[in-house]
């Protein structure tokens, strides 16, 4: 038999397991959707952003079915619009990682001391999550003081076929060509 805070914890990791399979949707999606010069890389790090987040979906079941809970099937992806350019897929992964740092770290806050496998869970998908968001804020149009876009921080390592730091304007990011 489940107590209270076993069960309000179950309601709450289940909420969350419903956003972590909305985000694996929206980054796979978003994977298929890049166009431009980064396309590649870009894309492939979307793609394994999408793993990571199936893989928290995952570790999030087999906590709520530890707890005695029923882990949901929902999909919960807010009210967002459709992000169509690139610039637009990555303020919404932004917006959407912040939202899960601020919902895991509070989480942790109410982990029970004894529960350390779930402490550890939440713990390590923060990590993960600290880590999408960083990637993410390197990818990110900056607005400089005259209004105008420019990238601060894509190129593409030529040993890895990894997006790094660069400096340079953005509306080929932007575009759909």
């Amino acid at each position: 038999m489940q107590n209270q805070d076993s069960f309000l914890l179950i309601e709450v990791l289940n909420r969350m397991l419903a956003k972590e399979h909305a985000c694996a949707i929206r980054y796979a999606t978003h994977a298929a959707m890049v166009v431009g010069p980064y396309v590649d890389p870009v894309s492939a790090r979307f793609q394994e952003i999408a793993s990571d987040e199936i893989a928290h979906a995952g570790k999030l079941r087999e906590r709520i079915c530890a707890l005695g809970g029923t882990p949901t099937l929902a999909v919960d992806g807010g009210e967002r619009p459709a992000a169509v350019t690139l610039g637009e897929m990555i303020e919404a992964n932004l917006e959407e990682e912040r939202g899960a740092i601020e919902e895991y770290s509070k989480i942790l806050g109410t982990i029970p001391r004894h529960n350390v496998l779930l402490f550890r869970t939440i713990e390590d998908i923060l990590k993960d999550e600290q880590e999408h968001l960083e990637e993410l804020m390197d990818l990110a149009p900056m607005r400089e003081a005259n209004g105008s876009r420019r990238q601060n921080r894509i190129r593409i390592d030529g040993r890895t076929g990894v997006a790094a730091q660069h400096s340079g304007h953005i509306s080929s990011l932007d575009s759909r060509d």
